[in-house]
Formats: structure tokens, C-alpha cells, sequence
């Protein structure tokens, strides 16, 4: 399983070019990405509670874009990460919102049964 911290997919790329910023879409092409060629639920997406319905409809959006994929995430609150790090096994996480290992460390450490690499998105690509 992989983690990820995560922002908003965007499959219909509608994003104002005038306020796209690289990092931005390193991260939602590498979200999409790893949802198309990952096998279904080895994938989970962390995001606000607010952000649950979009996050659904997005992902559902993106398998109408790619039908030849099985896009079939666990999107979860991000409340919950400490309850499913503690009874799920991860192979790595990923901050896709902020350059920041700090906290994913310290919820890692705290809940996790095995340590497991983390990753970030470097801002300003």
C-alpha cells in the first residue's frame, strides 16, 4: 500500500494557466499517474473531510478518462491516517501537499508497526 497526502486530482485540466505552478502539477500528474498503473486499493489518498466528495468524483472522472486502468483508490479522511497506518502495511507515503516530512515522520513513528520511506514534492519545480 502507498500513502498520500493529498490536493485535488484536476482530470479535466482546467486549471488557469496563469496560476499553475510547477509543483503542482508534478504532484497531480504523479497522483494520476500512480493511480492508473497501480493495482486497485494499493493506493491511498488522505484528504480534508471537505474534500472527500470532490476526491471521489475526481477519481471517478479520471477511470472515465483512462477505462483501460483500474483507478480504484481508499480515499480517506486525514484524520484517519493514524487508525489505517496502524493496521494496514505501507510500502511508502507521500506529501503531496507541502515539502514537509516532519509530521508524516512523527505519525509514522507513533503508528506504524514498521518504519517505511516517505517522500515529499519539492516545491518550485
Amino acid at each position: 500500500m502507498i500513502g498520500i497526502l493529498s490536493g485535488l486530482l484536476n482530470p479535466e485540466r482546467q486549471t488557469v494557466t496563469e496560476h499553475m505552478v510547477g509543483s503542482e502539477v508534478a504532484n497531480q500528474e504523479f497522483i494520476k499517474n500512480l493511480l492508473r498503473y497501480s493495482p486497485p486499493h494499493a493506493v491511498n489518498l488522505f484528504v480534508s473531510e471537505s474534500e472527500i466528495p470532490r476526491t471521489r468524483h475526481e477519481t471517478a472522472r479520471l477511470r472515465e478518462n483512462h477505462p483501460d486502468s483500474n483507478i480504484n483508490p481508499n480515499i480517506w479522511n486525514i484524520e484517519d491516517i493514524p487508525k489505517v497506518l496502524s493496521s494496514h502495511k505501507f510500502l511508502a507515503f507521500h506529501n503531496a501537499v507541502a515539502p514537509q516530512l516532519d509530521r508524516i515522520s512523527y505519525l509514522r513513528s507513533q503508528f506504524a508497526p514498521r518504519p517505511f520511506p516517505l517522500t515529499c514534492t519539492a516545491h518550485g519545480f
